[in-house]
């Protein structure tokens, strides 16, 4: 930012204040004579921060985090989900085989199962269903342990990561003005602006 700007008024210096060599002691930012004020230029260079960009990658990081979370959120919504259609097919599964009695005198006349067979069939797929339930259970409980813990881990970093992306911000602007400052009143003290003031 700052550094634009003096590179531009480095730039016009040269372009327009500078006619003839005998012309270069009326320059203030590229006078050879004055190395104090290129090394202050150059100090200014290495040593400024940008505060504002390392706030946005700042940002930046806080939205992956969010984007995070936001999609853990919807794995284990998901997970609440399968868990609900299974125990529906439970369910059904149970109806199903309390019916068995009813229907299958109808459909024995059309099948080769027995009752027992049928009703094995139904109990066999119960157990599965009883087991992928367990499953998703399990996964879930695990999910919300893992969540409860790292919500609370997590608000804990990030208000650390606030409050040290804040100071660091501070820190910054106060360097970078110190800097600044330091070269202005260079360029105030200039023995050209002097001359042509007084």
């Amino acid at each position: 930012m700052y550094l634009n700007l003096i590179k531009s008024l480095e730039k016009y210096e040269k372009e327009n204040l500078l006619y003839t060599d005998d012309e270069i002691n009326l320059l203030v930012l590229n006078n050879p004579e004055n190395t104090y004020l290129k090394e202050r230029i150059e100090y200014l260079n290495d040593k400024y921060e940008n505060p504002y960009i390392k706030l946005l990658e700042w940002i930046e990081e806080e939205e992956l985090d969010i984007e995070a979370i936001l999609e853990t959120i919807e794995d284990l919504n998901y997970l609440n989900r399968q868990y609900e259609k299974l125990y529906k097919q439970k369910e059904d599964n149970e109806l199903d085989i309390k019916s068995v009695k009813i229907t299958y005198s109808i459909k024995s006349i059309f099948s080769f199962k027995t009752e027992d067979e049928e009703k094995k069939k139904l109990d066999e797929r119960g157990k599965n269903i009883e087991k992928e339930l367990k499953e998703y259970l399990d996964l879930i409980k695990i999910c919300h342990f893992i969540m409860e813990k790292f919500i609370q881990e997590f608000k804990e970093l990030k208000i650390k990561s606030y409050y040290k992306y804040l100071k660091f911000f501070s820190i910054s602007l106060k360097m970078n003005n110190t800097i600044l400052n330091d070269l202005l009143n260079c360029i105030e003290k200039d023995k050209n602006l002097i001359e042509y003031f007084d």
